[in-house]
């Protein structure tokens, strides 16, 4: 089985993203809404990032990094 799509092509990117961000997850504005109910869970804006076949950049939410982690 594969997986293709424009999805899957932010997902990659994003996971890239995630050594230039300092994050260890990264998540679009997509996933964050989806998400954004869940009240265990605590994300952060990481701001926006310009992804490698998109025109616009795209917003980018994560999970806060403890100092010295």
């Amino acid at each position: 089985y594969t997986v293709i799509g424009d999805a899957v092509n932010v997902a990659a990117r994003l996971e890239s993203a995630t050594k230039e961000l300092l994050s260890p997850i990264a998540i679009s504005e997509v996933g964050y809404q989806l998400l954004e109910a869940d009240t265990r869970l605590v994300l952060i804006s990481l701001g926006d990032v310009a992804l490698k076949g998109k025109s616009e950049p795209c917003a980018v939410y994560g999970l806060p990094v403890e100092e010295g982690v």
